[in-house]
């Protein structure tokens, strides 16, 4: 997410299989960028805020404990660099 820009979007499946996904407004169009190599899992936790208080809006993604997942299920932070980068 870019600091002082336009507001962007953040969002992945809740009650799918599907990308954790950020989008961004270049100014003719909105661009996506998926922020894992993997899908998510019943995303049903998403929550955007600046976590580690660097001054950068960060992204944490929690997937749900279903049946199909197990022990597998994640929660992730992304650190922001408000450049647009983020790292796990």
């Amino acid at each position: 997410m870019r600091k002082g820009g336009r507001p962007e979007i953040v969002f992945c499946p809740g009650d799918a299989i599907g990308r954790l996904k950020w989008y961004e407004w270049t100014g003719e169009s909105w661009i996506g960028h998926d922020l894992l190599d993997e899908n998510i899992v019943h995303g049903h936790s998403l929550r955007i805020e600046d976590i580690n208080a660097d001054g950068n809006l960060d992204i944490f993604c929690a997937e749900m404990h279903t049946p199909g997942a197990k022990e597998n299920c994640k929660a992730r932070i992304f650190y922001g660099d408000g450049q647009g980068n983020f790292t796990i």
